[in-house]
Order: structure tokens, then C-alpha cells, then sequence
């Protein structure tokens, strides 16, 4: 899941983003790519997160032995943009920042399944975001951490004036994230303006439908080399695992490997 977020500035007039009369930003490399120096994935705090396996299992985890626990994990990637990405009613300027918080390891799962016998028909998707107390978890954390810095930081109070939140959504009760926000309104808040990452995996998994050379289980002469055959959800961007698998896909088809 992606969660963008646009923080307007206390004074936009130095020219900090896209849009602005900055020059820096007139520039060729800015015509391509996004404008960011840094983006950086953390941890979460392993008490909060424990209790979510637990009300997800049913049990309570063991530390040293969950995958989730024993060690340090890239749960939340925080990205800060210098811009303000527009969305559809939502145009740009050059008075907003704009972050996105997302989130790592899901342990919710969707499902890809036919739609209908016609295969000219789109497959039905469910992705089934937020289904478990742990991604909630990381979720919030990740929204709190982000608030933070945008609010509670010297940076923060410094060039952030609040967060600006789409006119659209003040009926449905969308307001912006603040410092002391309790779980109620960070999970309302998500439920209403989270999407998605376009990075999903996993519906072809290597070991259930594909086997370690990347054939499909009782299909004769069809292989699935994506994202798909991960059998499990990475904890980075998927596109240089993709190009991995692709040249290992190609060595095997060849017979090189």
C-alpha cells in the first residue's frame, strides 16, 4: 500500500518544489523521475507489534523464534517528495510537500481468481488491504513516524505549516493527522485514501503454482516469469529482484543453469 500525504509550507516563497519559480527545478534532470533526495525504511517497535501477531494468531509469538520479531525488519519505507503530487480534483502548486508512507511485509492477502469462463474477461482482484491487526500496526506507526517529522521535528516546525487534506474528503470525516491522533482516526484515515503501489506478488508463488523452475504445476510447456512467482512478500522495491529472476528464468531456459 502507498499513503500520500501533502504538508503545505509555512513560507513557499525560496522555491523548495516542482512548480515553483525555482530554477533548479527548469533543470533536465528534473523532467524525468521524482524529485527526492532520500527515502528511508524502518522498523517497528516490537511490543505493538507482538500484540498484533497475537490477535491475529490467536497466540502469543515467541521473540526469538516468529519471523517477524526475531530480528530487524524493513517494515515502512518514508519517502519525501518536493512537490505536490496532484491527484484527480487535487491540482499541483508549489505551496505543498508531499510524503508517502509505505508499508513493507504485508501479512494481508488478496486473491486473483476468474471472472468468468470467457477469457477475453479481466480477472477479479481483490487485494484486500489492512485485513490484519499487524499491517494496521505498521500502518499507523508508519503515519505516526511521518507526523513527526513533519510536525515534531526541528525541520518540521521550522518549513511545515500542517497537513492539507483534499476538500472531497472533509465529509466522509477525513481531517489532518496531528501529533496525539489515537488508532481510530489513523485507521479512518486509511480506510479512506490509502491505494495502492502497483507492486503486488505472489499470485503465481514458487512452490505452490510454479516449481523451482518456474513451470507451471500441471500445465505442460508454460512458465511465469514476474513478480508473481515470489513466494514471499519482500521487504524492498520489486523491480531489481524482477530483473534477478529474469536472467535466472533465461539461464534456465536455455539450460544453463
Amino acid at each position: 500500500m502507498s499513503f500520500f500525504q501533502h504538508w503545505r509550507l509555512r513560507d513557499p516563497s525560496p522555491g523548495y518544489t516542482v512548480g515553483s519559480a525555482n530554477p533548479l527545478f527548469q533543470r533536465p534532470e528534473f523532467a524525468k523521475g521524482v524529485p527526492m533526495d532520500w527515502m528511508v525504511v524502518t522498523d517497528v517497535a516490537k511490543e505493538g507489534l507482538a500484540r498484533a501477531i497475537e490477535k491475529d494468531e490467536g497466540v502469543k509469538p515467541d521473540p526469538s523464534r516468529h519471523p517477524l520479531l526475531r530480528k530487524a525488519r524493513g517494515f515502512i519505507e518514508s519517502v519525501v517528495l518536493y512537490m505536490k503530487l496532484p491527484f484527480p480534483g487535487v491540482p499541483m502548486d508549489a505551496e505543498h510537500l508531499t510524503t508517502n508512507v509505505v508499508t513493507l511485509l504485508p501479512t494481508s492477502r488478496g486473491t486473483v481468481t476468474l471472472r468468468s469462463t470467457k477469457p477475453e474477461d479481466a480477472p477479479k482482484i481483490q487485494l484486500n488491504y489492512l485485513a490484519t491487526e499487524v499491517d494496521k500496526h505498521v500502518y499507523r506507526d508508519g503515519l505516526r513516524q511521518m507526523t513527526r517529522l513533519m510536525l515534531g521535528t526541528d525541520f518540521g516546525k521550522k518549513y511545515i505549516a500542517g497537513e492539507s487534506v483534499p476538500e472531497a474528503l472533509a465529509p466522509l470525516g477525513a481531517e489532518p493527522l496531528s501529533l496525539d491522533d489515537d488508532d481510530a482516526k489513523l485507521d479512518h484515515r486509511l480506510a479512506l485514501t490509502a491505494g495502492t503501489t502497483w507492486h503486488p506478488s505472489g499470485t503465481c508463488a514458487m512452490g505452490k503454482v510454479v516449481d523451482a523452475e518456474l513451470r507451471v504445476r500441471g500445465v505442460e510447456g508454460l512458465r511465469v516469469v514476474d513478480a508473481s512467482v515470489f513466494p514471499v512478500p519482500l521487504s524492498a522495491h520489486i523491480q531489481a529482484p524482477v530483473y534477478g529472476l529474469a536472467e535466472q528464468a533465461a539461464a534456465i531456459i536455455a539450460g544453463k543453469a
